[in-house]
């Protein structure tokens, strides 16, 4: 009995409730799992400052990793894992409630499809990944073909960066979009929801220079750290490596260049490379793609440019006729003259003259025909098609009431007709 009472009470949605009902327990999870998020990114971004302040304490010798200090700050990082790891656990509860509420469905678990339990998984491995308390060591060749012991957190503490995926979680639950209650109930009777995909989106398509700027110059800051650290954890010696050189090495992976002035060594910078280029990519395709539709022109731009393109079309179309007639007559006054020489050459030059007038109109009125076709876009076929259809129906409409005064009118006259044959 009470393992089925806390399934019912946890894995249960009552069926029964209204749509009001519906629309205020859907809100009430929204704010929970807003508080949820809230606590993650916390928890998150306070490991990742912890992480930070332990490398780079013992970067400059400040500490050892056995010593009091660093293993008290990983401890700390250890138990804000945990505390992260139970709000993901939470946060996937209450978006299977929520899908199930808008489903109509009494149980959370039949929500649950393989590429939720993917996720889960996924985000579960990527948020448990920290330095763990102790000195855990693993052999590397560090250069020359020498090998050393290298402290198992100089991988460790770099895939913790990989928690900063939270940041977008925590700005999509303060949106506006989120707070919106119109946008908010929507999301609950359409097929349309507030994802962080869709949060992007919408933000790109707002802001898209600024936003693509912000992505480009975080990620270059963090691969420099990232960069800069892991060279100094395989030598440790700050005189060797400086924020510039790993700056320039992460700009040149990051714009898939190579000038050969310098290359990573060791695993740990290459993978931070590998990444950094990853992310290059990714973000030149979407300056390519912004700066394509700001050059592309607008419908109104498109209707004026077209527009005087035609203007100008036609005058040249008018000049070719009138060198057509031109040279029509030109062929007649040669035919006429008695020098039969002069006459053959003068014909001979007013023909040509004419088939290039002629293939020069029709040119015209080829690019003419293709302008008219360009400046038709999918509003415009939308407007005609609507259009017509409002003619259709009000002709429709005016037959219907042509036939109605018919049969009337033919009534009448039966009737009189009637009257007439009975007097």
């Amino acid at each position: 009995m009470g393992t089925i009472k806390f399934y019912d009470q946890w894995f249960h949605i009552d069926s029964d409730m209204d749509l009001g009902e519906r629309l205020k327990r859907r809100k009430e999870l929204f704010f929970f799992r807003k508080m949820i998020v809230q606590i993650m990114f916390t928890t998150a971004m306070f490991g990742i400052v912890l992480m930070i302040i332990e490398t780079e304490l013992y970067l400059r010798k400040v500490t050892s990793k056995n010593g009091l200090t660093s293993q008290i700050i990983k401890s700390i990082i250890s138990a804000t894992t945990v505390l992260l790891l139970m709000t993901i656990v939470f946060e996937y509860y209450v978006d299977a409630k929520i899908k199930a509420l808008d489903m109509g469905v009494t149980s959370v678990i039949t929500v649950m499809t393989s590429w939720n339990c993917f996720l889960f998984c996924f985000e579960i491995v990527v948020c448990s990944l920290h330095p763990f308390p102790g000195n855990f060591t693993m052999s590397h060749m560090v250069s020359n073909g020498k090998y050393a012991d290298i402290s198992l957190d100089a991988v460790m503490s770099f895939l913790m960066i990989a928690r900063l995926y939270l940041v977008g979680k925590f700005i999509t639950v303060h949106s506006w979009l989120m707070n919106n209650r119109f946008a908010v109930s929507f999301d609950a009777i359409s097929q349309v929801k507030l994802s962080t995909l869709f949060y992007v989106k919408a933000v790109m398509l707002r802001h898209p220079f600024f936003s693509l700027i912000l992505i480009m110059t975080s990620s270059v800051i963090v691969s420099t750290w990232a960069m800069h650290a892991c060279r100094l954890y395989h030598i440790n010696d700050p005189r060797t490596s400086t924020y510039m050189d790993a700056m320039w090495l992460v700009v040149i992976s990051f714009l898939t260049l190579s000038y050969g002035e310098g290359h990573p060594r060791s695993f740990c910078r290459r993978y931070i490379s590998v990444c950094s280029a990853f992310l290059g990519i990714i973000s030149t395709a979407l300056l390519v793609a912004l700066i394509g539709k700001y050059l592309e022109q607008s419908r109104m731009e498109r209707y004026l440019f077209n527009f005087v393109s035609r203007v100008q079309k036609s005058a040249k179309r008018k000049k070719a006729a009138a060198e057509v007639i031109k040279n029509t007559l030109s062929m007649w006054k040669s035919k006429c003259r008695e020098d039969p020489v002069s006459s053959t050459c003068g014909r001979r030059r007013s023909r040509d003259k004419l088939t290039r007038s002629l293939e020069e109109m029709k040119q015209i009125k080829r690019d003419i025909e293709d302008m008219d076709i360009s400046t038709i876009g999918l509003a415009d076929v939308y407007h005609i098609t609507e259009n017509v259809y409002d003619r259709i129906e009000a002709n429709v409409e005016n037959e219907m009431k042509l036939l109605n005064r018919l049969h009337t009118l033919k009534g009448r006259i039966t009737n009189s007709m009637v009257v007439q044959g009975t007097a």
